[in-house]
């Protein structure tokens, strides 16, 4: 990790999180520990997707929006005023890569219905600002 941390290569999910952890607020951690935030968070994100799917297909997308706005929200500030590695775990990874997941499917499978024709370059759009977001 901190030879490729050396040449500015992080995983996309943590790396800004990590290095901020490993200098301030978990100085006595392990980078290995630090590193499972984001790896749950990434995990977490991708795996909601198979329960998030069949709720987007019986019509609950709206419901998932919100849903996953206030757990991604809610999660950051929760981060936010965390000071112990359980509890910023709890919040960035756990909470918000629930929210993230609950977002992030749906967004995506939703594209379907209004795109046909350019179908590709809405879905890289989309999923370019979802990082942005």
């Amino acid at each position: 990790m901190q030879l490729l941390r050396q040449f500015g290569i992080d995983s996309m999910t943590d790396g800004v999180f990590q290095t901020y952890y490993e200098t301030n607020l978990l100085k006595t951690r392990s980078s290995s520990d630090i590193s499972w935030i984001g790896s749950t968070q990434a995990c977490l994100l991708l795996m909601i997707g198979s329960l998030t799917g069949p709720l987007f297909d019986a019509g609950y997308f709206n419901h998932l929006l919100i849903g996953g706005s206030f757990l991604v929200v809610f999660g950051t500030m929760m981060t936010s005023i965390a000071t112990q590695y359980w509890q910023i775990f709890l919040a960035q990874a756990v909470t918000v890569g629930i929210g993230a997941g609950c977002l992030f499917t749906p967004s995506m499978a939703i594209l379907t219905t209004y795109f046909t024709t350019k179908y590709p370059i809405a879905a890289g759009v989309s999923a370019m600002g979802s990082g942005v977001g």
